[in-house]
C-alpha cells in the first residue's frame, strides 16, 4: 500500500510545483475567441472519465457495478459533443450575419490546438515501444496523417478519436461554404440544421449496420450524430444567443441526463445499439445545460472551480498521456491492482506529466491562436458569452 501512496504523493507535489512555476493558465473559448464558461469543467469530467474507465483493464472493481465504471469512457462522446457545439457555433452565427469566418485561420488554429502535443506523444511512444522503429514507419505514418481509424490500427488507442476529430474538422468548412452559396441569407441557418439532421441520420443508419462501431469507439461516419448533436445546440445558441435557462428547466435537464445515462449504462453492457444515441442525448443535455446557463448562474460558478479549470486546460494531455502511463506503471509493478489506488496513480501521474507539457507546449501554441482571435473583433456578447481578453487564445 506504500507505493501507490508515495506515487500519488510525489505526483500531486509535482503537478503542483508545475502549475506554480508556469502560472497564467490559458482561458479556453471557442473559434472566434467567445469564452463560455464551465466548459473547461466537463472538459476535464471527460478527460478522467476515459482514465476511470480504462484503469478497469488492470485493476479489479467488485464494489460498484462494473458497467457503470466502464461507461465512464464515454467521456470521449462528450468531447464529441463539445467539439460540435464550440467549433460550429462561430460558423452558425456567421450564416445570419455579413462577418465571415476565416477558414485559414479555422484551420490554423485547430493544427496549432491539436497537433503540438499529439505529434510529441507520438514520437516518444513510437521510440519508446518500438524495438525496430524502421519496421513500423508505416503504422508512424498513419498516426501522423489521422489515418489509423480507417485500417482499424492505431499507434496509440485513443487516437482514433482525434481521426474522427480531423474528419469533422475538414466537413465544417465544406458545409459551411455551402451553405454560404445559398442565395436567401434568412434561410441558411435552419438549412444548415436540415443538412446537419440528415447526415445525423446517415450516421445513425451507417451505425446500424455496423456493429463493431456500436461500442464507444468508431469511424467518423458512425460517430458524426455525436458532432451533430452540438452543431444543434450551436444552431439555437446562435438564434438565442440570450436565452437562459430557468432553475426548473436546469432541474429537468438533469433528470433526462441522469435517466439517459442510466439507459446508456443499460445497453452498454447488454452491448445494444441504443447505447450510442443515447449516450449521445444524455451530453446533449449536459452541454445544452452549460450552455445556456448565465455567467452567475450556480452550474456555471461551481464548474468554474479552480482546480477543474486547471484540469480542463490540461485535459487534452491527460487523455494523450495516459494509456503510455498506464503501460509504464503496470510494467513497473508500481500500479496497485486496487480499483481506487490504481486509478488515483494512473490520473495523477497523467495530470502532473499533461501539466508538464500544457506549460511547455501546448501554452506557446495557443498564444499563437490567441494573437489571431484578438486581431478579429467578436460579435457582440451577451450573457454566457464573454469577449477573451488580450492574450487569451480560442480553443
Amino acid at each position: 500500500m506504500i507505493t501507490p501512496i508515495l506515487v500519488i504523493g510525489g505526483a500531486l507535489g509535482f503537478t503542483l510545483v508545475l502549475a506554480r512555476l508556469g502560472r497564467g493558465r490559458v482561458t479556453m473559448t471557442d473559434g472566434e475567441g467567445v469564452r463560455f464558461g464551465g466548459f473547461n469543467a466537463l472538459r476535464a469530467l471527460a478527460a478522467l472519465g476515459v482514465v476511470a474507465g480504462h484503469s478497469l483493464t488492470t485493476s479489479s472493481l467488485d464494489w460498484l457495478p462494473r458497467a457503470a465504471v466502464e461507461n465512464m469512457a464515454t467521456g470521449v462522446t462528450l468531447f464529441f459533443v463539445i467539439s460540435g457545439f464550440l467549433l460550429y457555433r462561430p460558423f452558425a452565427t456567421s450564416l445570419t450575419e455579413r462577418s465571415k469566418v476565416s477558414i485559414k485561420r479555422f484551420i490554423a488554429n485547430r493544427a496549432l490546438r491539436i497537433l503540438p502535443l499529439y505529434v510529441l506523444v507520438v514520437v516518444v511512444v513510437y521510440f519508446a515501444t518500438t524495438g525496430h522503429p524502421f519496421q513500423s514507419l508505416m503504422r508512424l505514418a498513419r498516426a501522423l496523417s489521422f489515418t489509423g481509424v480507417y485500417t482499424r490500427d492505431d499507434f496509440l488507442p485513443v487516437a482514433w478519436s482525434l481521426d474522427d476529430e480531423m474528419a469533422f474538422y475538414l466537413l465544417l468548412p465544406a458545409l459551411y461554404l455551402a451553405l454560404m452559396a445559398w442565395p436567401r441569407p434568412h434561410q441558411r441557418l435552419w438549412l444548415g440544421a436540415g443538412a446537419i439532421a440528415a447526415l445525423s441520420l446517415v450516421s445513425l443508419i451507417a451505425l446500424a449496420v455496423s456493429p463493431q462501431d456500436q461500442a464507444i469507439t468508431g469511424g467518423p461516419l458512425t460517430k458524426f450524430h455525436l458532432f451533430g448533436l452540438g452543431m444543434l445546440l450551436a444552431t439555437l445558441h446562435a438564434r438565442r444567443p440570450r436565452f437562459q435557462l430557468s432553475p426548473k428547466l436546469l432541474f429537468g435537464g438533469a433528470a433526462g441526463m441522469a435517466i439517459a445515462l442510466l439507459i446508456s449504462s443499460v445497453a452498454y453492457e447488454k452491448n445494444l445499439y441504443l447505447f450510442d444515441p443515447v449516450c449521445g442525448v444524455a451530453f446533449f443535455l449536459l452541454v445544452g445545460m452549460v450552455a445556456f446557463s448565465g455567467p452567475t448562474a450556480r452550474l456555471t460558478r461551481t464548474l468554474s472551480w479552480r482546480p477543474l479549470s486547471h484540469l480542463g486546460d490540461v485535459s487534452y494531455g491527460i487523455y494523450l498521456w495516459h494509456e503510455p502511463l498506464h503501460h509504464v506503471l503496470y510494467n513497473s509493478g508500481v500500479l496497485s491492482s486496487a480499483y481506487i489506488p490504481g486509478f488515483l496513480e494512473l490520473a495523477m501521474c497523467s495530470i502532473a506529466l499533461a501539466t508538464g507539457t500544457y506549460f511547455l507546449v501546448e501554452k506557446p501554441a495557443l498564444r499563437i491562436k490567441n494573437r489571431w482571435a484578438a486581431s478579429t473583433p467578436a460579435g457582440p456578447t451577451t450573457g454566457q458569452r464573454k469577449p477573451a481578453p488580450a492574450g487569451v487564445p480560442a480553443a
